[in-house]
């Protein structure tokens, strides 16, 4: 494959699943009738972020980003008519389609979804590319715009619009969704960043020591965890543990009978396994941040969350079931098994 062509497709990977998380959302979403403040409010945060994004365009065009980015990746710098193409489709696609999200037609909400998930990602992406050059990095100063931006149509799209609740149609588009959350938040978490912070240290030796050996223990029991509680997620739940399509019902069996958290368990046994099979003490500091990091993440915005949407019910359940510790299973889990959930659902 020629160099140049090979920068492009991998260097706009990311850009590439935004596209396929905005189709599942478009798919999986339907418009609500919403009064004309809420309309006239979805369009002007809206149009404030084509705008913001055209700025942020236009710093990372002037400072150099088809060259720097690539360069991070290790790949051939990305021709600047290409870059540039690349930008003024996607502005262009953005503004035509503000009439079609004004009169909530379906198909407008493709672009508006990956307009929004395109910001935040390059508000986080950038600080973090800042973080690894050392310094300033193209597109850095307009970054936190294109962040709050993004925060914000999310919330007035996830507002003008609701689930599609039955059907095969959501059953197959729960499976892309879980898949894509797997690729998206562990794969990250367990291969991409590692790769990308070089914190796995060196290859394991040939063959494999007693250390290799033991570190598939830790591995084969996180991944076990982990799809046994996406399972839970999908078909008691109806939704994945993000907020592209949030859990319906308080999902209370399966681990979840147990404590409160497993899906993090699963991961935390993963990388702790990594870390063992590499032998990298870099990597376990990575994991104690990481873990760190989901404490705070558990503790500021995912419990009171769910104390908001479920009430009583999550409180109750709380009061059953600790946070990471495995315990005795919650007292009324068989009612909740034979189908009367209903007092556990706000």
């Amino acid at each position: 494959m020629n160099e140049t062509l090979r920068s492009e497709l991998v260097g706009t990977a990311g850009l590439s699943a935004a596209a396929l998380a905005s189709l599942l959302l478009t798919l999986g979403r339907t418009p609500v009738l919403a009064n004309r403040i809420e309309r006239r409010s979805t369009i002007l945060v809206y149009g404030a972020l084509v705008l913001m994004q055209a700025l942020h365009a236009a710093e990372e065009y002037a400072t150099g980003f088809d060259t720097a980015f690539p360069s991070v990746l290790g790949l051939a710098p990305w021709p600047s008519g290409f870059f540039l193409a690349f930008n003024l489709t996607w502005l262009a696609v953005w503004i035509t389609s503000a009439n079609g999200l004004r009169a909530a037609h379906a198909a407008a909400f493709f672009p508006a979804w990956f307009l929004a998930i395109a910001a935040i990602a390059n508000g986080v992406a950038h600080p973090l590319l800042a973080l690894r050059a050392g310094g300033y990095f193209p597109g850095l100063v307009t970054s936190p715009l294109l962040a709050v931006g993004g925060i914000l149509l999310w919330r007035r799209l996830m507002a003008i619009t609701e689930p599609r609740r039955s059907g095969y149609g959501r059953d197959l588009l729960l499976f892309f969704e879980t898949v894509l959350f797997t690729v998206l938040v562990p794969g990250t978490v367990t291969i991409f960043l590692p790769h990308w912070l070089n914190v796995w240290g060196n290859l394991p030796p040939e063959p494999w020591t007693v250390w290799q050996i033991t570190a598939l223990i830790p591995l084969a029991i996180g991944l076990a965890i982990y799809v046994r509680c996406v399972w839970e997620f999908a078909s008691r739940g109806r939704g994945i543990p993000a907020p592209l399509d949030h859990p319906k019902h308080l999902v209370v069996t399966g681990l979840y009978r147990y404590m409160r958290n497993p899906m993090y368990v699963g991961v935390l046994l993963v990388l702790l396994g990594e870390a063992l099979f590499f032998r990298s003490l870099d990597f376990l500091v990575y994991v104690l941040i990481w873990f760190a990091f989901v404490n705070v993440a558990v503790f500021v915005y995912e419990e009171p969350n769910l104390r908001r949407k479920f009430g009583d019910s999550y409180n109750r359940y709380c009061g059953s079931v600790r946070r990471w510790i495995p315990g005795r299973a919650i007292g009324e889990v068989e009612k909740w098994k034979s189908g009367k959930v209903e007092k556990w659902k706000k």
